[in-house]
């Protein structure tokens, strides 16, 4: 039994590690800057922004304060780690830059920073909110019982947290200096789709800031 114990013990470690891992990978240290990419990593599984990755933030930021500047390329991920990941850039005030793709929550990051620039080639996106149908089937049956009792009640849920999501965001566009016509605009590409204004329309909504 003792042995059945120490193996999942182990495995469970091992797996730890290789996530770990697989989310270091995302991280870059340039002298003044810390790169963060999602898009060039062996581990596609974990190529998005995750749960691991506000904690490794935080400590890099922490044990490197000569950082000023992240540099962003990624695709998204989840919003809620994001919004954690933002909290941070805002709080050790540092500037951020994209080199490749900020689309998705990605912007969320972006819009954290104090200066925000956009190299030239790479690309802003922006759409709706995606939740698919398995995820929410699992989602549902999880809680069914405790937060809901029945399907009605978690439409009920449902709806109640897509607009307190929706106006999350909005309120955090505003807070970044957004200008409240381009903030709806996020909002018109489908959640399968990606809107990908020009640069010129960017700066004057005061998304880039030069």
């Amino acid at each position: 039994m003792f042995k059945i114990f120490y193996l999942l013990l182990f495995f469970f470690i091992f797996q730890s590690n290789q996530v770990f891992s697989a989310s270091i990978d995302k991280f870059t240290i340039d002298q003044s800057k810390l790169i963060y990419d999602t898009e060039n990593i062996e581990d596609w599984e974990n190529a998005e922004i995750n749960q691991d990755d506000p904690d490794i933030f935080f400590q890099l930021l922490s044990e490197n304060p000569q950082i000023t500047t992240v540099q962003l390329n990624s695709g998204g991920g989840l919003q809620a780690d994001a919004y954690e990941i933002s909290d941070l850039i805002i709080d050790f005030d540092l500037d951020t830059h994209v080199n490749g793709i900020c689309h998705s929550s990605c912007t969320i990051l972006f819009l954290a920073g104090n200066k925000r620039t956009v190299e030239r080639g790479s690309t802003l996106g922006f759409h709706q909110l995606h939740w698919a149908a398995e995820s929410q089937r699992v989602y549902y049956e999880y809680y069914l019982g405790t937060d809901w009792n029945d399907e009605f009640e978690y439409a009920e849920w449902l709806y109640n947290d897509a607009q307190a999501t929706i106006l999350l965001d909005m309120e955090y566009l505003l807070e970044r200096g957004v200008e409240p016509s381009f903030a709806i605009k996020t909002l018109q590409a489908d959640s399968y789709d990606m809107w990908i204004p020009r640069r010129k329309e960017l700066i004057n909504a005061g998304v880039i800031t030069e």
